[in-house]
């Protein structure tokens, strides 16, 4: 009579488990989960175009030493720009001019306050246009 009871006190527990999984399918359509790439830092990518490789300075820490700003990505995430902003007065603010290359962005431009309008024809078009906008060209043909 007692093995009865949990036996009883089991089918009643599956039941409950079964129910609530066919309830949450239910309720959800079937729906998958959805899990994204993580996101290619741009924070790493412009402490190591900040430091200076002299040995005698240190390589700044996202968040405590540097903020990004305005960060406009171009070409399908390709290519990004960014503004480079101090959280102490370290150095002044910086634009700095990124491409992803094997899943990770680089600097190729940057950072800097301005530069040459003769740099901006290795860039792509709307990635130049854009640094224009910004007025941080100098030279021909900005």
């Amino acid at each position: 009579m007692r093995s009865n009871k949990y036996i009883y006190s089991l089918v009643f527990l599956l039941l409950v488990v079964a129910g609530g999984l066919v309830a949450q399918y239910l309720i959800l359509g079937g729906a998958r989960e959805v899990k994204l790439p993580p996101a290619a830092s741009l924070m790493g990518s412009v402490a190591q175009s900040l430091y200076s490789g002299n040995g005698r300075t240190k390589l700044l820490t996202p968040g405590k030493d540097f903020n990004l700003k305005n960060t406009h990505y171009f070409n399908d995430s390709a290519w990004a720009v960014t503004t480079v902003t101090p959280t102490k007065q370290q150095f002044n603010q910086a634009v700095v001019v990124l491409e992803k290359k094997d899943s990770a962005y680089q600097a190729v431009l940057g950072p800097g306050s301005a530069f040459s309008s003769s740099v901006l024809v290795s860039l792509p078009t709307d990635v130049a246009s854009y640094l224009n906008s910004l007025g941080v060209t100098y030279g021909l043909g900005q």
